[in-house]
């Protein structure tokens, strides 16, 4: 399938020009690099959400290559950030904040869970989630690795281009 529409793609470039191609590419890149100046909150909460959706691929499964689990993330992260767009501007941190909070809460509980049992946490095992508190020592001292924190950079990259975005009146 790829194949296919590789060669399609390949097909319709080789008939346009080299002069017509550079046009378009050219327009591209001062959209795109448009777009991301001034979207940058979003575009940082993007880029954070697959790096973070990567390394639990990487630390767990394994099948971090794997085009389909990468669109499926890009598709998630893209719809539910599209939201952000019907928050006013000044209030899109917050939007994006909680989001990233939770998307990083998955990370770190999916991860520990995937120690322990190589199986990720379902909606049914998070109502027993409150038994936790009698077995929470257990969980730091023999469960919790470095690399289930590891996640945690996506809300303190947030919190940076926030504070950073601020100082320059992006709002």
């Amino acid at each position: 399938m790829l194949e296919k529409i590789n060669n399609n793609i390949r097909n319709i470039i080789s008939k346009l020009e080299k002069k017509e191609v550079k046009i378009i590419i050219d327009e591209l890149k001062k959209t795109s690099k448009n777009y991301f100046k001034t979207n940058v909150l979003f575009s940082t909460f993007l880029i954070t959400s697959l790096i973070n959706a990567y390394l639990i691929r990487h630390f767990t499964v394994g099948n971090y290559f794997d085009i389909n689990p990468m669109l499926a993330d890009l598709a998630v992260i893209l719809i539910i950030g599209s939201f952000g767009y019907f928050v006013k501007p000044e209030h899109q941190f917050k939007y994006f904040m909680f989001w990233s909070v939770v998307f990083t809460t998955v990370c770190i509980t999916n991860s520990l869970y995937y120690t322990n049992f190589k199986s990720f946490v379902s909606v049914s095992l998070l109502a027993t989630s409150t038994q936790l508190v009698d077995v929470g020592d257990a969980i730091i001292e023999n469960i919790l690795q470095f690399r289930d924190l590891s996640y945690l950079w996506q809300v303190a990259a947030m919190v940076f281009v926030h504070k950073k975005l601020k100082g320059k009146a992006y709002y």
